[in-house]
């Protein structure tokens, strides 16, 4: 998958996250936690692009194996980077619930499928 692809992509997908993200926070329950959801979904969009421009430079060595071991340090990252955004956010603004963290954990879900569709796009050998 060629950057240009992707960055219409990300594009088209991060609008219709966008969109879901507005619906949820119409409820009543979630609207408290409008800009934890807001900063979620740009977290998401810059790891997406940091993940997406690291495979590009690594994919250029067609190595199998390399692929598969950023697959892998891209999961840690995921995973480390968002529990220290969550936490980082629970600390600072003391939410009132712990529901904040639902739209993050739906956000967190609809990227990582789209992390793992580019990925297999990018790393799919032909």
């Amino acid at each position: 998958m060629r950057p240009v692809q992707f960055i219409i992509q990300i594009s088209i997908f991060s609008a219709l996250v966008a969109l879901l993200i507005y619906g949820l926070l119409q409820l009543p329950t979630f609207a408290p936690f409008h800009h934890f959801s807001w900063l979620s979904l740009v977290f998401f969009i810059i790891l997406c692009l940091f993940i997406y421009f690291l495979a590009w430079l690594g994919d250029k060595r067609k190595d199998p194996m390399l692929n598969f071991r950023m697959g892998i340090m891209f999961n840690f990252l995921k995973i480390f980077g968002s529990a220290i955004f969550v936490y980082g956010y629970h600390v600072i603004h003391q939410p009132s619930s712990k529901l904040f963290v639902l739209p993050f954990f739906l956000i967190y879900a609809l990227y990582t499928a789209f992390e793992l569709y580019f990925l297999i796009k990018l790393f799919k050998t032909d």
